[in-house]
């Protein structure tokens, strides 16, 4: 798994910087010839809100650097991750923004939640799932109706055995 990279840090550490960088390194790398190779990256966090912020942060890079300008010293971070010069970074970050517009859902940032949910879609009916199940991810809409339940089947048990 070389390519599997985990960041654990706390609150206003630059992860989600670090992410974006390593996101636009990434797809910049295959460029020219693959200009869609976002399409193979996935980012995956734990909130919609950081979901959200990221795919903010790298289409604002991506179309930052497509204009020629360098933001964040984000150009510098690049080059030193994927040794293309300036220029390049420059053309395919205009290529690569230019292609993520025109097919945004193939962008893979998403949470793990959403992940997961589209791995149990796509593999449903080899599960013996319909295909117009509900996916719960609530804990507590799963735990409350359990605990009823198992409480209501020790009730029952106990009035078997009293009577």
């Amino acid at each position: 798994m070389k390519n599997f990279i985990v960041y654990r840090s706390s609150a206003g550490s630059g992860k989600t910087y670090a992410l974006a960088v390593n996101y636009i390194s990434l797809a910049l790398s295959r460029c020219p010839s693959e200009r869609d190779y976002y399409r193979k990256i996935l980012a995956i966090t734990f909130t919609n809100k950081a979901a959200k912020e990221m795919k903010e942060r790298v289409l604002h890079y991506l179309y930052t650097l497509s204009q020629f300008e360098d933001v964040d010293n984000i150009l510098s971070a690049i080059s030193k991750q994927t040794n293309l010069s300036n220029k390049d970074i420059y053309i395919y970050s205009k290529e690569v923004y230019t292609h993520i517009i025109h097919h945004y859902s193939d962008l893979g940032i998403q949470t793990i939640d959403k992940f997961t949910y589209k791995i149990i879609k796509t593999f449903s009916s080899d599960l013996g799932l319909s295909s117009d199940f509900d996916l719960e991810l609530e804990s507590y809409k799963i735990i409350q109706p359990v605990v009823a339940l198992l409480i209501s089947k020790i009730s029952e048990d106990n009035v078997e055995l009293s009577d």
